[in-house]
């Protein structure tokens, strides 16, 4: 029997094919373009700069996996979401999304639906300011291992929203994870010989260093409980394997957290670190870089609303 669609609906299915031939042609080393941003308007596609609008992606992720291409850079730089399905009886799209490119700069959040999210090996860089989010038809969840995976050698994390735990996700091991800001709601298990370094954030959870990896926390008037009160410590390397630790960091946050490294399975190292004038200008230059973020607007997107 045959199915009649409305007009919308043909449309839709016609730009996600005609965006699907985009991404295929993208797809050859030869033809991808430098740089892709994704946001909510029409597909503008050229040999430099190209806009994948989320309704045009949308349609392809509803049956389909999705490998976006990009020579230099893939950025998400609207509040984008691209979980609906149109006509699959789950209500949600069901393809995976696989970012190909040197750098993902994920500007704003960005939602797909029951598929995974893996930013390709060839990712060396992810800078998160927005977070990363899945439906299911019912509930709207934050994305994680094994949904959400990748093989990024440094991640910052720059927004007071991203998740810190997501950074930690799309990284491979003995990856850097600079955290400006974000939040970490739940223990945060750094392993894998990953190095997290702390210079912000809303911390929640427990720390935990393992497999080798490092916690380096930058600030200042750091104390340390490890059963009798809080005791000023110095910086350098926790001498206590567990306990309960508190402190600025140099954000101006605070913090107090417990922590676990050096035993009992934990073969990690924390260290309380000064605020040199490199980390101070790193901060600042990863702090700058999470502003430009959030306040890119290409010229030329006026002209294609």
């Amino acid at each position: 029997m045959a199915v009649a669609l409305g007009r919308g609906k043909r449309m839709r299915l016609l730009l996600g094919f005609c965006l699907a031939a985009v991404l295929l042609f993208a797809s050859s080393p030869a033809s991808a373009v430098r740089i892709v941003n994704i946001y909510n308007g029409p597909l503008v596609a050229d040999d430099d700069t190209s806009f994948f609008g989320a309704e045009q992606l949308e349609s392809i992720l509803e049956f389909a996996n999705l490998r976006i291409v990009a020579d230099e850079s893939i950025n998400v730089i609207e509040v984008v979401d691209m979980s609906f399905g149109a006509f699959n009886p789950l209500g949600v799209t069901l393809g995976h999304l696989n970012f190909q490119t040197p750098t993902v700069n994920l500007g704003f959040d960005l939602t797909v639906g029951v598929g995974d999210v893996l930013f390709n090996a060839e990712v060396a860089t992810v800078n998160l300011t927005g977070r990363l989010f899945g439906f299911d038809g019912s509930s709207t969840t934050l994305l994680s291992d094994p949904q959400l995976t990748g093989t990024a050698t440094e991640v910052n994390v720059l927004g007071d929203l991203a998740v810190i735990q997501q950074a930690l996700d799309v990284s491979v091991l003995d990856a850097t994870i600079n955290v400006l800001d974000g939040l970490a709601s739940a223990d945060l298990t750094v392993s894998d010989s990953r190095s997290l370094r702390l210079f912000g954030g809303t911390l929640v959870g427990d720390l935990l260093a393992a497999d080798s990896s490092t916690i380096d926390i930058y600030g200042g008037s750091f104390e340390v409980d490890t059963g009798s009160g809080f005791q000023p410590m110095g910086l350098g390397e926790l001498t206590a394997q567990t306990g309960t630790l508190r402190g600025n960091l140099q954000s101006g946050d605070t913090f107090e957290v417990g922590f676990s490294q050096g035993g009992g399975g934990f073969t990690g190292t924390i260290t309380l670190a000064p605020e040199p004038s490199t980390a101070l200008l790193f901060a600042t230059g990863l702090a700058a870089l999470g502003v430009t973020q959030r306040r890119r607007r290409p010229d030329h997107l006026r002209s294609v609303r």
